[in-house]
Parts: structure tokens; sequence; C-alpha cells
């Protein structure tokens, strides 16, 4: 069966062996709807394979079901473009779509992410909404003052009404806002892979929390690289014969997992790492300032991963030369 799930209500359809719909319908997106429309599928719920994309509010639709015994799949938005590339695009279709390619075992599947791992991305996510809010009104008040007086110290602000109303819209963010790192700091304090993360140059407590929170498990990366795709620090390939040509970074994936560690590269100073640094010169020579933080943002990555599959800090490299009667 597919389901094309929106936020008040789904489509359901269940096709047999032969990709013949047996049963279609509407059901609202309530839990008693739900309840009632699974008594009147024609066949067994125990172990019927059920295909449903991550939109919003598919969560408790996928752990009602499950506790009713269907086995759920679901589906990959990046991967799964059929739907959204189609040009005969209706909820009949998007969920039969569905329920044919998970029939035919094409289907592109998601991680489940557990509970304790959504809450933590929550969290992180609601915070990082709020900063983002609160850099919006900075900019806002700025291009005010910029409108009204040339550029001079802004210490103070006139005591006109729109400036002092947002500014106080400010200092409430900044007070939510640094509630919400309180939480983050005392979860930081008893996670062992985010206290690791600490070690790592230009990483602070939010920058751990935030990495840990959208990769969730990173054992279920076989490799550094197909971490950093998911991140969407990787460059774009496109090949033709024996030509190949690198562009700009794909941008799939966690955005936040990407713009933490882009802002950790950021941070980066050349004491804290003489390996690091020598890398980034070399390419901030070849290839510009911006494009050696983002490498850089993927080698930390790189590196962060390893930590993480080796249970082992993050060991800084020196510059032998420099140090002397050190060595």
């Amino acid at each position: 069966m597919g389901i094309d799930l929106h936020k008040k209500q789904s489509t359901w359809k269940l096709v047999d062996k032969n990709h013949k719909v047996i049963f279609s319908k509407t059901v609202l997106c309530q839990p008693k709807d739900i309840e009632a429309a699974l008594v009147k599928l024609p066949v067994s719920l125990n172990g019927l394979p059920v295909a449903i994309e991550p939109t919003c509010g598919y969560r408790w639709v996928d752990k009602l079901l499950t506790e009713r015994g269907c086995d759920m799949h679901v589906a990959n938005p990046y991967k799964f473009r059929v739907i959204a590339n189609s040009k005969q695009k209706t909820d009949d279709a998007d969920a039969k779509v569905l329920a044919e390619f998970l029939q035919l075992g094409y289907l592109p599947e998601s991680w489940r992410t557990p509970d304790h791992i959504e809450k933590r991305r929550t969290l992180v996510r609601v915070r990082d909404s709020l900063v983002k809010a609160r850099t919006r009104i900075k900019n806002q008040i700025e291009g005010l003052l910029t409108n009204e007086c040339p550029i001079t110290s802004r210490k103070t602000l006139p005591p006109d009404l729109k400036f002092q109303e947002l500014n106080s819209l400010i200092k409430e963010h900044t007070s939510h806002i640094k509630n919400f790192d309180k939480e983050i700091n005392r979860i930081v304090i008893d996670d062992p892979v985010c206290k690791l993360l600490l070690s790592v140059p230009g990483v602070g407590p939010i920058s751990a929390f935030a990495i840990v929170a959208e990769v969730g498990d990173f054992s279920r990366f076989p490799d550094s690289s197909k971490l950093a795709s998911f991140a969407g620090i990787v460059p774009s390939q496109r090949s033709s014969g024996e030509t190949v040509r690198y562009g700009h970074i794909v941008k799939t994936g966690s955005k936040l997992l990407r713009t933490t560690l882009i802002e950790a590269a950021m941070r980066f100073r050349p004491p804290y790492d003489h390996n690091l640094n020598v890398f980034f010169e070399r390419l901030k020579k070849d290839r510009g300032a911006m494009r050696a933080r983002v490498a850089l943002a993927h080698k930390l990555l790189t590196i962060i991963y390893s930590m993480v599959k080796n249970n082992k800090p993050f060991v800084p490299s020196y510059d032998t030369a420099k140090l002397g009667d050190l060595f």
C-alpha cells in the first residue's frame, strides 16, 4: 500500500501483485479516521508493506500503523524523484507510484529517526530558527539606521518607537535562545559523543550538539564520504567520456549540519592545528578563501567521523620546527 500524506488528509492505494488497485480511499489525518480505514482494508494488516513519505505529521501515522502490524517503509524524498518530476501529479497517482515501487523493491528508503534523536533535532532546529529571527531583526534595525542617518557608532538607538520595539524583540529572542542553550549544555555534559567533539578546533557545545543531533547514528554511514554527502559538502560532478568536471557543493541533506560545519571552519585559527592550517592556506591560495573554508569543513567532518568511529579525541598537530627545545 502507498500513502500520499498531507497535513489534513491522505490518499491510500492498495495494489495486488499485478499492480491492480484493489482498495482506494481518501482518509482524514485523525487517529479515529485512520483506525476506521484500517478496518475496511480487504487484506490482513499483519506484515502489510506500506510506503509513506516523510512529510509533516508522518511520524505519528507511521507509529500508529506499525502498532497495528503494518510493515512500514519511509521513502527517501531526495532519491525518490519520480513523483516530483511527474507531469501527471495527483494524490492518487503519487500513492499508487509509492505502492508499485515498494512492491517491485525499488523504493529508496530513509533512515527512520529514533524518537530521542528526533527530539534533539527539534530542539536544535527551533533554537536555530530563533537565532535567524533575531538576525533578521538586527538587519532590519541596521537598514533603518542606514536609511535615516550616516553610518556612525551605533551603541545607542534613537528613541523612536520602531527602534525601541525592535530592540525589545531582540532581547526577548535572546532570552529564549539562552534557555535553549542551558538545556543543550545540560545534555552535552552527559553525552559521550558530544564531549568527544568538543576537542575539535572551532567546535563548541552548541555545534557539537547540532552535529550529533543531525547525524544521529554515525554507524549508519559506511565511510566518511557518505557522511559528507549527507551533509551536502561534496562537489557536484559531471562526467562525459574521459572528461570529469567538478562544480559547486551539492547542498543536499541536512542544511543545519552543513552550516554548523562551515561555521566551525570559519572559527578555525592557525594555532589550532598545523596540518589543517597548511591544508587551508594551500587551498586558499589556489581556490580562494570561501572554497577553502568549505573544504576545511569537509576535512573536519572526515576527522569527526574517524574520532567517533574509533572513540578517540582530536589530537592537534604542531609545527615542530617552531617548537624549538620542547622536543
